[in-house]
């Protein structure tokens, strides 16, 4: 009876090694149609297995995988949550289950999983860019940019984390800091477009318009069909001078995308200096009806309102760019400018005194207002202000710190 019993019990641990064992295969071929883009043939194998062996976390994970590859967001988001119970330190589950609360627009869930991926690996670059992609929609550009510093710590060769980057210290104004990041993700992958467009945009922000012009001039031997790409390359080939070059441009940039409301604001621009004043005004109001909170459109259009002084439209312009840039010191000087001009004296008084407080080195914003107080009897106040101006023009004025 012993023997019987001892010979029974040896059977059983045969088949469950045998169902161990099928299970294991089950999750390896899984594990090779999934790396081969097979989803649905990966989460039958991975079923199959599961069936055998219902407790396996790692195979949950890499089913959930398949699944939110196909697009099945809440059945990967089943087999994520069943896998991090069953093993709430892999910081790969975290992850991944992360990128679906994001297609689910859930972003407080997607930054808690991320952050509990970086605290079970703190080595875990892409949970940090991630997170930082996150930070970034949120219009957490300081937060966004100490993440990507993180992923870019562990490892310094992905191209993405430089890129980005890159954007992120661009919007913060350190121009330089974001073309160095530019020129290591092209240094690494040289064929990166995305990093010229993006370098071409910081360059284009400094004012350095030739550079900017090679770096879009690049990117469009990589990629031809890029409508904003012509419609930047054609913003600084307007700065400097060559406007029949941008109209070239701008003309396919309306050809590739009917709808592109940077194609117009700056066909407006190059028609604006051509002295072509009602085609720069029609692109304007075209610009500004497809995308009607474009910062900046308001300004120019205000400017060429200004040429032909019609300063109450220039005026309402300004009070729109204004709304949407509460801190753009020059719309507030312009608008002083035609305040003054309209008799409106105490209101241009007080934009004069905001573009000061916005930004005290500007030089042209004491030489008008102390010209407006002289008109209104204030001497000393005009004679303050223009000894201010006079300081600024030797370059022996304090700097803004």
């Amino acid at each position: 009876m012993k023997k019987l019993l001892l010979f029974l019990m040896s059977l059983c641990w045969i088949e469950m090694a045998q169902a161990q064992t099928d299970a294991t295969e089950f999750f390896r071929k899984g594990a090779a149609q999934l790396a081969g883009h097979q989803y649905e043939e990966a989460i039958r194998l991975f079923s199959e297995g599961l069936a055998i062996e219902p407790y396996n976390p790692k195979a949950l994970a890499s089913r959930g995988l398949a699944k939110a590859a196909l697009g099945q967001m809440d059945e990967a988001l089943q087999d994520y949550n069943l896998a991090l119970e069953l093993n709430p330190k892999d910081d790969k589950t975290y992850y991944f289950r992360a990128l679906v609360f994001v297609e689910k627009e859930n972003l407080r869930a997607a930054l808690y999983d991320l952050e509990s991926a970086v605290k079970c690996n703190p080595r875990n670059a892409l949970a940090y860019y991630q997170y930082g992609l996150l930070k970034y929609r949120q219009g957490k550009l300081a937060e966004a940019k100490t993440s990507f510093d993180y992923a870019l710590g562990i490892e310094r060769s992905n191209v993405r984390f430089w890129n980005n980057r890159g954007v992120v210290k661009d919007q913060l104004g350190d121009y330089e800091g974001a073309i160095a990041d530019y020129a290591e993700a092209i240094r690494l992958k040289p064929q990166e477009a995305e990093a010229y467009y993006n370098r071409g945009l910081s360059l284009k922000n400094m004012e350095r318009f030739e550079e900017a012009c090679a770096d879009f001039d690049q990117f469009l031997k990589l990629e031809t069909r890029r409508a904003e790409v012509y419609a930047q390359r054609a913003y600084c080939l307007s700065r400097l001078g060559q406007s029949e070059k941008a109209l070239a441009d701008l003309a396919e940039a309306l050809r590739l995308n009917p709808r592109d409301a940077i194609a117009f604001h700056n066909r407006a621009l190059a028609y604006h200096q051509l002295k072509k004043t009602d085609l720069a005004l029609k692109d304007f109001q075209e610009a500004l009806r497809l995308e009607p909170t474009y910062k900046g459109a308001y300004l120019n259009r205000a400017l060429v309102f200004m040429g032909q002084e019609k300063y109450a439209e220039a005026i309402q312009d300004l009070d729109q760019e204004i709304k949407l840039q509460p801190k753009l010191d020059r719309a507030f000087l312009l608008r002083a400018h035609c305040k003054a001009l309209l008799n409106q004296n105490s209101e241009a008084l007080a934009d004069y005194d905001q573009a000061i407080a916005l930004n005290p080195n500007d030089q042209t914003a004491y030489f008008s207002r102390g010209s407006l107080r002289f008109k209104l009897g204030d001497v000393e106040g005009g004679n303050d202000d223009w000894e201010k101006a006079e300081l600024l023009n030797a370059g022996t004025a304090p700097q803004k710190p």
